[in-house]
């Protein structure tokens, strides 16, 4: 695992993905229970830079949910929109299926 050196890089840590050839670099996020979904936030904002989002960046979102602290997930950038991305917990209400991220299909093996 690498950790980036001072607050130039926009990732967190990196993998070496010896199987996918090289490094993989991971913004981690927190995310919120909202309606059984976990919700995080795709882009940083600070006062000197109000919106920036991670496209074209880093490679995964890792993202750790306090509801849920038994799991945390890997979520390909690409996958989510550029302000929040939302991981399904449990089926919807009107058991909508087209569009859903699953949970499960992120969770990280072994956790």
């Amino acid at each position: 695992m690498l950790l980036p050196f001072g607050n130039v890089a926009r990732y967190d840590l990196a993998i070496d993905d010896r199987e996918g050839g090289g490094i993989r670099t991971v913004q981690c996020k927190t995310g919120r229970l909202v309606q059984s979904c976990i919700t995080f936030k795709a882009y940083s904002a600070s006062p000197r830079s109000p919106y920036k989002t991670y496209a074209g960046q880093v490679d995964y979102f890792g993202v750790w949910c306090p509801a849920v602290p038994e799991d945390c997930y890997l979520v390909p950038v690409e996958l989510i929109g550029h302000t929040e991305g939302r991981l399904r917990l449990e089926p919807t209400k009107n058991n909508q299926a087209s569009g859903i991220r699953w949970a499960q299909e992120f969770k990280v093996k072994g956790m």
